[in-house]
């Protein structure tokens, strides 16, 4: 999460934070790069008061790509049958659809039959809102983000 903060310009902590963040980023972003890609439908959920949530809100509306420059963490879990958690408390389910997402499970496994994936911040998503997942009767939104390379664009 600190991490995130130094990325997007938001942590205020001392020079020597700043050059131990900026130096863990470049570390995290070699070791990710060293981890072969997984193409994978997971979920992201967020607050919907969050900067992410009015950022893919605006991009939904506006059609631009929305392109974090921090990481994205995702879950996707190994059973097709396991349903993705809906919308709890304030929250909002995104789906991402990726190509370049990392397994980090083996360092970071909550549950045994989750997998937690991690996008470094080189790609961008084209947003669709949505409603309820799996139930089209939910009233709470949703987004779908597919995943594209800023280096495609």
């Amino acid at each position: 999460q600190r991490m995130n903060e130094f990325l997007r310009g938001e942590f205020k902590g001392a020079p020597q934070q700043h050059s131990d963040l900026r130096e863990r980023s470049l570390i995290l972003i070699s070791f990710l790069n060293a981890l072969p890609v997984q193409s994978a439908q997971a979920q992201h959920n967020l607050n919907r008061n969050s900067p992410m949530f009015l950022a893919m809100l605006d991009a939904a509306k506006t059609g631009k790509p929305f392109v974090p420059d921090y990481f994205l963490s995702m879950r996707k879990c190994d059973e097709p049958s396991a349903a993705m958690v809906s919308s709890l408390f304030g929250t909002v389910s995104c789906v991402i659809e990726t190509e370049l997402a990392k397994d980090v499970s083996v360092s970071n496994a909550l549950l045994p039959n989750e997998r937690e994936l991690i996008a470094a911040p080189i790609s961008s998503y084209q947003v669709n809102k949505g409603r309820g997942f799996g139930d089209e009767t939910s009233t709470k939104p949703w987004f779908v983000l597919t995943e594209h390379s800023k280096h495609s664009e």
